[in-house]
């Protein structure tokens, strides 16, 4: 029955398939122009390193599959999706990858006669002699991609930093959450000296959100914008923050509440009411007044705070009186708790607040 109903109800709008079903599609992307550009020009430059941070589902990944399916130039293209926990495991994957691109560009007698003879003798590949083997194997330079780089030790870190200074013509593209920079990086100084670009994805704005959407349904053999209207569009925006892959889960969501209704046109009101738990939590932290955003901060800092904690705290001096401090924060806390993301706690005779854990993950990410 729900089959018989998807299809009808893609059928009246001639769509070929849901384009919102949630999969990384490069060739789709909107509002990255400005950060190829940057990250090309770098790579062509034969600049050592390039960071790129960003929230999650801000499109961190759909950049580096970018990047990975449309090399530039003769440029010999290593794509790590996650990187490994021990530095002898990278050195296998990078020998991995090198050997299969090396393949794919000969021919097979070629390819069967260095096969033949690597099986007599077939070198260790090993930390120490990776440089020397990525040059071997390797006409043009050498991108190395690495993507959720901030789940990198430092340790693996030091020894990418050490591959990439010793490696000719080669360039480390590291892409991450945040916390790459803030806690991974801080603790390598020289390697940031040598970051030549350091990209920040920002979220869509709204016609990019816009367009984003229009793509899709393109993909689907749709016309424009059908069946969203202008005012539904507006309000995908909102509630997605301008993130990628909270968009295209909304829109999903909103294409099948209009299947199970039978609806053809999906306006404002299909996201009437939708709950908190649905808003992107990291466009509501964005959202928040100085206090509130304090409050989470100190939270988060602290792990658990009760309102005597906070009004003590530095941040939180600007009242008149203890009393007023703590009437104004009980009211913060209230509406913090309200939006979801602070959680009460008996504590004594007291309360305590942590954070939701939505909102834990949320500042982990920023």
């Amino acid at each position: 029955m729900r089959d018989e109903r998807l299809k009808n109800w893609l059928k009246n709008l001639n769509w070929s398939f849901n384009p919102f079903v949630f999969d990384i599609r490069p060739e789709y992307m909107v509002g990255f122009e400005k950060y190829l550009d940057e990250i090309h020009s770098a790579i062509e430059q034969s600049s050592k390193y390039v960071i790129i941070t960003a929230a999650t589902g801000s499109g961190k990944t759909m950049l580096m599959n970018y990047l990975h399916r449309n090399p530039s130039g003769d440029a010999n293209y290593i794509y790590i999706s996650k990187p490994p926990r021990k530095p002898e495991e990278f050195a296998k994957i990078i020998e991995s990858q090198i050997r299969e691109n090396r393949r794919k560009s000969q021919g097979i007698i070629t390819a069967f006669i260095c096969w033949l003879s690597g099986q007599f003798k077939k070198e260790e590949i090993t930390l120490y002699n990776l440089s020397s083997f990525i040059e071997r194997n390797s006409k043009g330079a050498n991108i190395l991609l690495i993507d959720e780089a901030h789940e990198t030790n430092i340790e693996t870190l030091e020894w990418i930093r050490t591959i990439t200074d010793t490696t000719q013509n080669m360039t480390t593209v590291l892409s991450g959450l945040p916390a790459l920079k803030k806690e991974k990086l801080k603790q390598l100084e020289t390697f940031m000296q040598r970051v030549s670009l350091d990209v920040t994805i920002l979220p869509l704005n709204k016609n990019e959100t816009i367009e984003l959407i229009k793509k899709r349904i393109a993909m689907a053999h749709g016309m424009m914008l059908d069946p969203f209207t202008s005012e539904c569009l507006e309000a995908i925006h909102v509630h997605g923050g301008g993130f990628p892959r909270e968009t295209i889960k909304i829109c999903n969501e909103l294409i099948n509440k209009a299947i199970k209704k039978n609806i053809t046109l999906i306006d404002a009101s299909f996201l009437e009411g939708k709950s908190k738990e649905d808003v992107s939590v990291v466009s509501l932290i964005d959202s928040l007044t100085d206090k509130q955003k304090d409050i989470i901060e100190l939270v988060h800092e602290k792990g658990k705070m009760t309102p005597t904690d906070l009004a003590k705290s530095k941040n939180m001096n600007s009242y008149k009186s203890k009393t007023h401090a703590l009437r104004a924060l009980n009211n913060l806390l209230k509406r913090l708790e309200k939006i979801g993301l602070l959680e009460r706690q008996k504590a004594g005779r007291t309360y305590a607040y942590k954070l939701t854990s939505k909102a834990k993950n949320a500042m982990t990410e920023a």
